[in-house]
């Protein structure tokens, strides 16, 4: 028995030293080799962000695309944007970008029409749920197919916030 008392220790000690390697290792990992990685795995995915000019908004997106089996060959584009106030500490959604009690499809709804030729039954609110705020302007994405019947890939529209001022919150 004192054979293996002498050794508990020891086996203790290679136990907290392996594990100690493990998490520089994990940390190496991190730092270098995926960070090194970041700007291709962003180029490959559409992954962007962004902060205002005045610190309070921080803007998040990333690009989704399928293999285009199940669209006639075209890959299947679609949007995921993330709009966070840093002063509220609350994501900006399309209900929150809005005067409450106005209508901003009325203002929308015109200038999509006239960028993209789109049908007006797809242009609803679900259809402007990913956007991108700019210090002088909303980019709303729209995923292929979405509100423009086409395989011409995805589209944006820039609205200009002097186009907005009566319906922005």
């Amino acid at each position: 028995m004192s054979s293996d008392a002498s050794q508990s220790p020891t086996r203790v000690r290679h136990t907290v030293l392996g594990l100690v390697v493990m998490v520089y290792f994990i940390t190496y990992l991190d730092r270098v080799l995926l960070s090194n990685a970041l700007p291709v795995i962003q180029k490959q995915f559409g992954f962007s962000i962004g902060l205002s000019a005045d610190g309070n908004t921080l803007a998040v997106g990333a690009i989704s695309e399928d293999s285009g089996a199940a669209h006639q060959g075209h890959p299947n584009t679609t949007f995921n944007a993330l709009n966070y106030d840093l002063a509220k500490q609350a994501p900006i959604t399309f209900d929150t970008l809005f005067k409450p009690g106005t209508n901003p499809l009325e203002v929308l709804n015109p200038i999509v029409q006239r960028e993209l030729d789109a049908p007006a039954e797809n242009l609803e609110v679900r259809a402007y749920q990913n956007f991108a705020l700019t210090d002088d302007a909303v980019i709303f994405f729209f995923g292929e197919n979405h509100v423009v019947p086409d395989n011409n890939g995805p589209h944006k529209v820039s609205v200009s916030r002097a186009e907005l001022a009566s319906v922005l919150a």
